[in-house]
């Protein structure tokens, strides 16, 4: 079996957010692509990514408690999602200034989050 890029996985979903109804599927493609980003950072995980990833996970939480058609928060969860994978050059760390409860999140505080979810994804 070819293992699937995380840029492939991107396109997928971004023919996905144009295409299905109801997005139960991108719901479900997101989730595993952000658990599967959280272990590609691994011990890179940055305060960017956990700005980001964090961002992902809550906009689909607010996806789910929305209206099952709606997509908007899964686009913005998608955003946030490959605003994570910015090259470094592209970035400005310095704005918002750093929160430093966002600091101490770890790679299991943000799989926990995620995880919470998966009863409804």
């Amino acid at each position: 079996m070819t293992e699937v890029s995380i840029e492939q996985r991107f396109a997928r979903i971004a023919e996905l957010l144009k295409t299905e109804t109801p997005p139960v599927a991108v719901r479900r493609e997101i989730s595993k692509l952000i658990l599967e980003s959280i272990d590609h950072f691994g011990e890179d995980l940055g305060y960017w990514e956990k700005l980001h990833l964090g961002s992902a996970i809550n906009s689909l939480a607010h996806n789910l408690a929305g209206p099952s058609e709606s997509k908007v928060w899964l686009h913005y969860s998608f955003a946030n999602l490959a605003a994570a994978f910015w090259p470094k050059a592209n970035r400005n760390d310095e704005v918002p200034p750093k929160d430093p409860e966002i600091e101490r999140i770890t790679a299991d505080d943000l799989r926990r989050a995620l995880r919470s979810l998966e009863p409804q994804t």
